[in-house]
């Protein structure tokens, strides 16, 4: 039974930020754009092809694939940081940026 405090109500955002380093105007960028592609691949749809496991919304969706040592790529952002997601196996090498 919903009791009086399962209420939702608005607030108001502070006019000021609270952490001018925080990442209020974060997104999640699409592998399209990376660019000067040097041994990556964009696969549309990847699938695990080296056994082991896979974690659920990681199979079956784009990737961009690089598998031998020195594949590069660009990616330009603005802000003052980034991330990416690496799907690390029995097969992963290691990142530098």
């Amino acid at each position: 039974m919903a009791g009086e405090d399962d209420k939702i109500i608005s607030h108001t955002q502070p006019l000021k930020k609270l952490d001018n380093f925080s990442y209020d105007k974060a997104e999640l960028s699409g592998i399209q754009k990376a660019s000067n592609l040097k041994g990556f691949q964009q696969i549309k749809k990847w699938k695990n092809t080296v056994g082991g496991g896979t974690r659920p919304g990681f199979v079956n969706v784009p990737m961009l694939v690089g598998e031998k040592a020195g594949d590069s790529f660009s990616l330009t952002f603005t802000g003052r940081a980034i991330g990416l997601y690496v799907a690390a196996g029995p097969d992963a090498g290691i990142l530098e940026y």
